[in-house]
């Protein structure tokens, strides 16, 4: 047998699995961890295999602060929004890359690793949790499920995130029919949102991998995504542009054309006239604009120029 232990924080998430992974150690099976690099280098010094994880998910080592009144909101709200959604995210990726390479029998992770948890779902490998926080406290249904199911929702391959505001979408006739109509005929994950005013049904039946809400967090769903389809903007431009992603823009009013063609100059979306455009042409822009990784060329050639 072969368990990976994976963690999502310090050495504080990572420390009650060590007993459990020294006992299966000397029981003759293979261990590994993966998790933060300077809790890894630790673990490797005590004689395991770690594995880093490439991105800096918990930020910074805190500096000291003044004490503060112990407050479960604010920590709900780390629950929620840091290990739920942006940790999650991050950790779904890079321990399904581990176990790609390292091929574990088993995941065993700590309870806020919920990435992990999501990988060995996506990857059919069973897991298990090593609880420390009092049951029913932090990880409840109540305050991590929306995060996560709009992660488990997603499948591994590109998303598509389209929306048109919560003021535009209500002055928009067929505009979202024909988006999830094109983008629907790629092979890509599409998250709809049509805001609080219209219900999610007005759009009609979709495939499976066509998703239709009201509202969803940005901050939960844009670092999963290649593209963002909107309206231009300024709040989701902004959010898209600050998140890496290009953007496929169908301006409405107000300062949306201008939004757009200065993206278009910039060279990081792409705009349709949304009063005119097809599904047909709606899913062929879609599918011409760059994704990030064509990036990586264009800085290997600056590098190679200078």
């Amino acid at each position: 047998m072969r368990a990976l232990f994976a963690f999502a924080g310090g050495s504080g998430h990572a420390e009650p699995l060590v007993p459990i992974a020294t006992a299966l150690r000397a029981a003759g099976y293979a261990v590994a961890f993966a998790g933060r690099s300077d809790v890894a280098a630790g673990l490797r010094a005590r004689g395991f295999v770690a594995f880093d994880e490439p991105v800096d998910t918990t930020g910074p080592l805190p500096e000291p602060a003044p004490l503060l009144v112990p407050d479960i909101e604010r920590e709900e709200r780390a629950v929620r929004e840091v290990y739920a959604a942006r940790i999650a995210a991050a950790r779904a990726a890079s321990v399904t890359d581990v176990c790609g390479s390292w091929r574990p029998d088993v995941v065993v992770c700590d309870e806020l690793d919920f990435g992990a948890m999501l990988a060995a779902e996506r990857l059919g490998l069973p897991h298990a949790s090593v609880l420390v926080i009092a049951v029913g406290s932090f990880v409840r249904p109540a305050l991590v499920a929306e995060p996560l199911n709009a992660l488990r929702a997603l499948g591994e391959r590109p998303v598509v995130y389209v929306t048109l505001g919560t003021i535009f979408n209500m002055e928009s006739g067929d505009l979202l029919e024909r988006v999830a109509a094109g983008l629907g005929a790629l092979p890509v994950d599409v998250v709809v949102t049509v805001g609080p005013g219209r219900d999610p049904a007005d759009l009609g039946a979709q495939p499976p991998h066509v998703r239709v809400e009201r509202h969803v967090s940005h901050a939960h769903l844009l670092p999963r995504c290649a593209l963002v389809v909107s309206h231009g903007g300024s709040g989701t431009l902004v959010d898209a542009l600050a998140a890496g992603l290009p953007s496929l823009l169908l301006p409405l009013g107000a300062d949306q054309p201008l939004n757009a063609a200065r993206c278009e100059m910039l060279g990081v979306g792409l705009a349709l006239d949304a009063v005119h455009a097809t599904p047909a042409v709606i899913a062929a822009s879609a599918a011409a604009l760059p994704s990030p990784d064509t990036a990586v060329a264009l800085l290997e050639a600056l590098v190679a120029a200078g």
